[in-house]
């Protein structure tokens, strides 16, 4: 029996882009796989060796004191790229940096494929309000709180929109035999040479259907 594919959703807390800041402040995943349905959160507040801003602080609240008692991010780092080791796909809802904290994680012939996230929920899911996270975490999340770190909440609401993608595509068009739009559209797009975030996404598709 084919092994199930492998996906995890990746979030970042940092204060811009690595060429601008000396290290992520939290960072984190959580694996969607058959073997481990309910799996939890894996996540590591770095010290960036700086104050954090009132701005991230908002945002992850992760205070100047939690990340001043953190490992520095040549301690951690190590261990974030053996965590997402073994991935077959990693998606990432990138508003302008998190894909850059991570590309370069995702080293080697065997590396997982990263996908935007949110580019494909503004494509599968376009009534979706996306811009508003805390809100989404509201929405999506059982017991989100406000006043704790967000990157644990962001991560299961970032699962729910991924479900939610599939969920699209999985929808049966009987004038299409069965074949929902979407899928007929995506699957065209893997036959002719789409980039290889559609195959990730249509081994999505025939994950969530198994």
């Amino acid at each position: 029996m084919p092994r199930l594919p492998r996906f995890a959703v990746f979030h970042v807390f940092a204060a811009g882009p690595p060429s601008s800041a000396p290290a992520p402040v939290h960072i984190g995943l959580l694996p969607i796989t058959a073997e481990a349905p309910g799996a939890v959160v894996q996540d590591w507040v770095v010290n960036p060796g700086e104050a954090i801003s009132r701005r991230l602080y908002e945002a992850g609240r992760v205070s100047t004191e939690q990340a001043g008692a953190a490992p520095p991010w040549e301690a951690v780092r190590p261990r974030v790229q053996e965590a997402l080791a073994g991935f077959d796909a990693v998606f990432v809802f990138d508003t302008g940096y998190e894909a850059a904290w991570i590309q370069p994680l995702l080293d080697g012939p065997d590396a997982p494929l990263l996908v935007d996230l949110r580019a494909l929920a503004e494509v599968f899911l376009p009534h979706r309000d996306l811009f508003d996270l805390r809100r989404l975490c509201e929405l999506t999340v059982p017991g989100y709180r406000r006043s704790e770190p967000q990157l644990p909440f962001l991560l299961q609401a970032f699962r729910t929109l991924l479900a939610d993608v599939a969920a699209v595509l999985l929808t049966p068009a009987p004038d299409l035999d069965g074949i929902h739009p979407a899928y007929a559209w995506l699957q065209h797009a893997v036959e002719h040479g789409a980039p290889a975030a559609f195959g990730a996404l249509e081994a999505l598709v025939d994950h969530a259907h198994a």
